[in-house]
């Protein structure tokens, strides 16, 4: 191993001493065996990480089972995605979650790619499995975002907001817009070569619908908010496919 194991603890700041997560604790005594004193890095998620050390329960420590990390000096920094100096733009996905376990699958792949934001949103043809948006799957798969950081070393996290109606959201957005249409004439690696900074951001929001697709009044919603049209391959795709390639492409084309 060529780097110290990583935790994800959000709350970090140099001098405290938090809690690891149970899984976490569970990893770094069982399996990797690591014990009272030993090296990690925590990542809070939001672009910072920090040398640590692992603390075992005792009197001074805390809880007899517990495991702790005390965090030490800060040792890395990164720019959010898509600000000057950032390693990767800013990708946001707008587009309803995968059913199942696909879901969670999807979410993993883009956040090893450095996705910004995923966004769920619920159309007219959203099957009635994906408009699922209860909190305890968020946090399953927001658990599942943050599970990535310790695998990549990335410093800034997948956020997964509440879903949304198509209806009620908006335009305002300073970037690309790009629908994803398997049907355009138009390139996604074209659309982005195009592409300037939005006053020093480098953003790009991909929307791809259900597997039923848009209806023809989302479309033209989307078309007022400014959204270009753009493909992937020339047939359709399953939406983590889609998403997964759309934001190699967007990585590809940061300059």
């Amino acid at each position: 191993m060529n780097h110290a194991p990583r935790c994800v603890l959000e709350e970090a700041v140099t001098g405290a001493r938090l809690q690891l997560d149970p899984d976490d604790a569970l990893h770094v005594t069982r399996a990797l065996r690591l014990g009272h004193g030993a090296a990690l890095e925590v990542l809070d998620g939001r672009g910072r990480a920090y040398e640590a050390h692992l603390l075992l329960g005792s009197k001074q420590a805390g809880p007899k089972h517990a495991v702790f990390a005390e965090i030490g000096a800060q040792t890395r920094h990164a720019p959010a995605p898509g600000e000057p100096g950032a390693p990767l733009p800013r990708i946001e996905v707008w587009a309803p979650l995968p059913k199942g376990p696909r879901a969670a699958d999807c979410v993993a792949r883009l956040a090893q790619l450095g996705v910004t934001l995923w966004q769920p949103i619920i159309t007219e043809l959203t099957e009635a499995e994906a408009r699922a948006d209860g909190e305890g799957r968020r946090e399953k798969l927001q658990r599942t975002a943050r599970e990535t950081l310790k695998q990549s070393g990335s410093l800034h996290a997948l956020a997964i907001h509440a879903a949304l109606p198509l209806a009620a959201t908006h335009a305002a957005f300073a970037g690309l817009q790009v629908r994803l249409d398997p049907y355009s004439p138009a390139k996604l690696s074209h659309c982005l070569q195009a592409q300037p900074s939005a006053g020093g951001l480098w953003a790009i929001r991909l929307w791809a619908g259900p597997e039923a697709g848009f209806t023809s009044i989302e479309c033209e919603l989307l078309d007022s908010f400014g959204c270009q049209r753009a493909c992937i391959a020339p047939y359709v795709l399953r939406i983590e496919t889609a998403l997964e390639a759309a934001a190699a492409i967007a990585i590809e084309c940061y300059p």
